[in-house]
């Protein structure tokens, strides 16, 4: 399942349609078949990762319909049309965290009550203005 942070980051291509972008990525989470081909390009989602060891996944939109990520617990924190863009959104919420308490403990900046499940995410007004 997917669960969305109430302050998405998103880069420039998202920002523009956010809710499309969205829905997208939740389609290709859902079914391959659902996804094949219904856009150009592609997303890259910037998780909070599932091994302890790391901080982030950046996961192609695309893969997301295979099993294992269909039965894992997502906890989308950003979201990005390239991969550059993600790497730079990694960066600047790194640097966001960063600049809190000096140290890099991303799991206590984003706690869970701060994310919503699929369906219940953030309002349309939120991801039109950032959020």
């Amino acid at each position: 399942m997917l669960h969305w942070y109430r302050k998405l980051y998103m880069d420039e291509t998202v920002r523009k349609h956010p809710g499309k972008s969205r829905k997208r990525v939740e389609m290709c989470h859902r079914s391959f078949r659902q996804s094949l081909c219904f856009w150009k390009g592609d997303y890259y989602v910037i998780a909070l990762a599932q091994n302890d060891q790391n901080l982030f996944e950046i996961i192609e939109a695309r893969q997301m319909f295979f099993r294992h990520y269909r039965n894992t617990d997502f906890y989308v924190v950003g979201l990005a049309g390239s991969r550059d863009s993600a790497v730079e959104l990694v960066r600047g919420i790194l640097e966001s965290a960063f600049g809190q308490d000096g140290q890099f403990r991303v799991r206590e900046y984003f706690k869970k009550g701060d994310f919503s499940q699929r369906g219940n995410g953030p309002s349309r007004r939120m991801l039109r203005n950032g959020e």
